[in-house]
């Protein structure tokens, strides 16, 4: 998928996952036309672009049944259904992610989540026990590429839960966002990194983020109820908080909504 083919107008492709598609939705909630495995949808004006994607989850200690569950989309209460809905509520706060950061353009369909690490070669999202979350720079509808995702996030000298109760949750759903903008809309990052690399496309330490809240700089404070206006966070860098002393300034010269409007 080109960049310029990440919003609503132009054409998109689903993933290599057969059960991957992407839906073009009309103002009246009518499906325009649908692309299975690859293939581009018709150039339509359309209001919304719906993404129905496949997850792989590891199996946990070998368990079969993990994440225990009912295998519907509902909230049930009992234990029985704790494992999984740790899972949808992560994924219930990546699609509020996905919808904001594109203004309404994207939305997230059918979720099929696949036990012990099944589809995994051909999966959206690769769920892991333990990964440093990244995703393929447009690796939308290219076999082999993804997003990698984790139960934990091994930061140094801090691992961060993703499965935990609470913020932790919604932090890791907009995680997931984040790196939904690197692998379907083709973004780079806007953060200072730690180091300096030779890459363009890399972050460095002397970089300088965008002057208010984007996504692709830092959306934990979006999952934080005491942070003002916290859903800012979730928005896109645009001309007027941009910087070009970033990977996505490097790579494109231009913000982030201005590459994919």
């Amino acid at each position: 998928m080109t960049v310029a083919s990440a919003l609503p107008g132009a054409p998109v492709f689903a993933a290599s996952s057969p059960l991957s598609r992407v839906r073009q939705i009309s103002s009246q909630g009518v499906v325009i036309s649908t692309a299975p495995a690859g293939k581009p949808l018709a150039d339509n004006a359309s209001t919304r672009t719906v993404f129905d994607i496949v997850v792989s989850i590891h199996a946990k200690n070998g368990r079969p049944s993990y994440p225990a569950g009912d295998d519907d989309a509902t909230q049930d209460a009992g234990t029985s259904d704790d494992e999984q809905n740790a899972y949808e509520d992560i994924i219930r706060f990546f699609a509020d992610g996905v919808c904001e950061m594109t203004n309404g353009a994207h939305h997230l369909g059918e979720v099929r989540i696949f036990k012990q690490g099944q589809r995994a070669s051909s999966a959206d999202i690769v769920w892991k026990v333990s990964d440093w979350p990244r995703g393929t720079v447009s690796g939308f509808g290219k076999n082999g590429q993804n997003i990698i995702f984790g139960d934990f996030f091994p930061f140094p000298g801090n691992t961060f839960d993703a499965l935990k109760a609470g913020i932790n949750r919604e932090k890791a759903g907009y995680t997931l966002a984040h790196e939904w903008g690197h692998y379907t809309l083709g973004l780079f990052d806007e953060y200072k990194g730690g180091s300096d690399s030779a890459f363009a496309s890399v972050p460095r330490k002397s970089d300088v983020p965008p002057p208010f809240p984007a996504i692709m700089n830092n959306q934990w404070p979006a999952a934080r109820p005491t942070v003002s206006n916290r859903f800012r966070y979730l928005n896109l860098s645009q001309k007027d908080n941009f910087s070009k002393q970033t990977a996505q300034g490097r790579v494109y010269g231009r913000s982030a909504w201005d590459v994919v409007r």
